[in-house]
């Protein structure tokens, strides 16, 4: 038998007869079992079969999900090892997502690959709730969509109330005094001085 194959039962013999040609049986060989050389990688989807390859079979190595797509042939060679050149496989990027665009929410979440994760805190002039805490957002694979997507939830963030640069002067009235970030308040001039009204 080859290499690659085991002898079941006895080698054949071959005769030369006198017409000058052989006479005799074909040995039985069977195909050897591929020990080794499976490829491994969470990058990788490798088919069942690779595991049990006989020699001259092949089976079919790709990119896994999650990852840009790519593929390759193993075959199972007649040392007892499969042999092939793995796809190159990158992480593909998630798409921004349209939850993380909310008043008073900040994030690092732009252009995170797959299996890597971001931070979603509370932006400028906002503030964790009490017992809250930031929230990490990570970049997976959605099956049922078969696409890519950021994965999390927001944290709770509540507005600042403003401290400084009230507006003050003879004359000056206002409603700022408890205004948060985003809210507006108006001054305007106190009964016996003369000016228009403003928002701030």
């Amino acid at each position: 038998c080859a290499q690659g194959w085991t002898l079941v039962g006895s080698a054949a013999k071959y005769a030369c007869t006198s017409d000058g040609s052989f006479s005799g049986s074909r040995p039985t060989c069977e195909a050897n079992t591929c020990a080794s050389g499976v490829p491994l990688g969470s990058d990788l989807t490798v088919a069942a079969s690779c595991s049990s390859l006989t020699t001259g079979q092949m089976c079919n190595v790709a990119c896994a999900d999650g990852y840009a797509s790519g593929a390759a042939v193993f075959t199972c060679g007649a040392a007892g090892a499969l042999q092939g050149t793995l796809p190159t496989c990158m992480p593909l990027v998630c798409p921004s997502s349209a939850s993380l665009v909310t008043t008073g929410v900040s994030h690092t979440c732009n252009n995170i690959a797959f299996g890597s994760s971001c931070v979603a805190s509370c932006a400028s002039g906002y503030v964790l709730k009490a017992g809250q805490n930031n929230k990490q957002w990570t970049c997976a694979w959605v099956g049922g969509t078969q696409s890519m997507a950021l994965q999390g939830v927001l944290p709770s963030c509540e507005p600042k109330p403003c401290s400084q640069n009230f507006p003050t002067g003879a004359g000056v009235t206002h409603n700022c005094s408890s205004v948060q970030t985003g809210a507006i308040c108006v001054t305007s001039c106190n009964l016996g001085y003369t000016g228009a009204a403003r928002i701030l």
